[in-house]
């Protein structure tokens, strides 16, 4: 199994199996504690735990973020709090290898570099076209976590089986 992770909030999680097909995808689950929204590492482990167990052999690719100018000191506290939750749930999948991967590396693998958003979704289209209506809402806005999530996914299929 092949498993994507954009990390945060608003990010995603994505399922692509040893045949390079699409299975799953999800928002990035999130709770209220205390007024504030968090990820739901319990939720966030049965996931993963759920999708490594089908396959024994799974990678989970996470994509290597940092911090940028410009961002507040709170909120990227609390966006390397919730990268350190993911990164501890997917250290924790039995005989998963867990690897990072910088935006520059999967984007230029899938010809997305210094293009916008929406273009990620025409290569899902014509990659995993049954995984493009998991991409928007019913209202027609982009979920750009789960774009990237599968993308991540994509390029981890494609690196492991040159």
């Amino acid at each position: 199994m092949f498993i994507g992770i954009d990390p945060g909030l608003q990010g995603g999680i994505a399922v692509i199996n040893p045949l390079g097909q699409y299975c799953s995808s999800s928002r990035m689950p999130v709770l209220k504690v205390a007024g504030k929204t968090a990820i739901d590492v319990k939720a966030l482990h049965a996931y993963l735990d759920y999708w490594s167990v089908v396959f024994n052999d799974t990678y989970i690719m996470i994509e290597d973020v940092h911090a940028m100018p410009k961002q507040g000191v709170v909120s990227m506290f609390t966006f390397g709090y919730g990268c350190g939750g993911i990164n501890a749930c997917a250290a924790l999948i039995v005989e998963a290898i867990v690897l990072k991967v910088r935006p520059q590396e999967w984007k230029t693998h899938h010809g997305l570099i210094k293009k916008d958003k929406e273009a990620g979704l025409l290569v899902i289209e014509n990659v995993y076209p049954e995984a493009a209506a998991e991409c928007v809402t019913p209202r027609g806005k982009l979920l750009d976590g789960i774009v990237d999530a599968i993308l991540i996914a994509g390029y981890a299929y494609d690196k492991f089986n040159r």
